[in-house]
């Protein structure tokens, strides 16, 4: 068993009974995470939930979710949240064990079939939900009126259509999955960050100029994107991050919003200075980061936009 604490997050893995409470920390952080790694009996569970109340916020890691490590949910009536994977049917069945209060799910499917998700519409209070794997049901999102925060891995997407019916949706993240219609992303009018990374299927962004209330961009590794669309309608826009956009040459329709702060480009080599001209006495912007390699570049950038603050590493 190790302990760590990182900044305001206690973090205890390798846990297994018999358990030596002796070594738990007795100054508290803001949260705790238990990593499971065996079997824990009902005497230590007991324990471990007492302790855990000594924290705002308490989630438990299944490393395995096939093995089941951890019997005794019902003692965690004040568990905030659960993280596991290998998750199959019989993993989907234990995870409806889990008191149905939590706020905070992440959840990894194995890569074998696909796997309804309907059962999650049992979870409420869901805030935030992060899922792995082949998986269908997203109807089921209409039942968690909470959620404000959605992270989809390896998941294949027809569309976006349940999404926007989210009330409190706030942020999507989708990672290394596929969408057949990004015309439904037009649809996530409440968004205020969005993030792709080598998502199948985003050929194109025109559909980002219906997201009007976007505050943060992050795309990478998307080489089909070759233009940009107007930024004008972006009031509430304050940071962008492009990284490996291979064949996007202008960026010059980003200094179009007027509210950017930070504008942030990793392996942008292919980009010409003269796009960055545009940015010249913009009015709000604070920080940039173009994605030169080269030191010559950097610096001449820097000594264009002359801007009160400037990252040339």
């Amino acid at each position: 068993m190790s302990i760590e604490i990182l900044r305001d997050n206690t973090i205890i893995n390798g846990i297994f009974s018999p358990i030596n409470f002796t070594e738990f920390p007795t100054s508290f952080t803001n949260s705790l995470r238990l990593i499971l790694k065996g079997e824990i009996n009902q005497s230590d569970a007991i324990k471990l939930s007492e302790y855990s109340k000594n924290f705002n916020k308490t989630i438990i890691v299944e490393s395995n979710l096939s093995s089941y490590h951890f019997k005794y949910y019902s003692f965690f009536s004040h568990l905030y949240g659960f993280q596991c994977y290998g998750i199959d049917n019989e993993g989907i069945e234990k995870i409806q064990e889990i008191p149905e209060k939590i706020e905070h799910l992440e959840m990894g499917f194995l890569d074998k079939k696909n796997y309804s998700i309907d059962f999650l519409q049992k979870f409420k209070s869901l805030n935030f939900l992060s899922i792995s794997g082949k998986v269908s049901g997203f109807q089921c999102l209409l039942k968690l009126p909470k959620l404000s925060t959605l992270n989809l891995y390896y998941v294949k997407l027809p569309n976006t259509e349940y999404f926007s019916k989210l009330p409190r949706l706030k942020s999507f993240q989708f990672t290394h999955g596929s969408i057949e219609d990004i015309n439904s992303l037009s649809e996530l009018t409440s968004i205020e960050s969005i993030s792709f990374w080598k998502v199948r299927g985003l050929n194109d962004l025109s559909w980002l100029v219906k997201l009007v209330n976007l505050k943060k961009i992050s795309i990478g590794a998307q080489t089909n994107i070759e233009y940009l669309p107007s930024f004008h309608f972006f009031n509430k826009l304050e940071s962008i991050h492009f990284e490996q956009m291979k064949n996007l040459l202008d960026i010059s329709p980003i200094s179009e919003s007027n509210s950017i702060k930070s504008v942030y480009l990793t392996g942008m080599d292919q980009v010409p200075i003269e796009s960055y001209e545009s940015f010249k006495n913009h009015s709000s912007l604070e920080y940039l980061k173009c994605g030169y390699k080269s030191k010559k570049k950097r610096d001449l950038i820097k000594k264009m936009l002359d801007l009160p603050e400037i990252n040339t590493k």
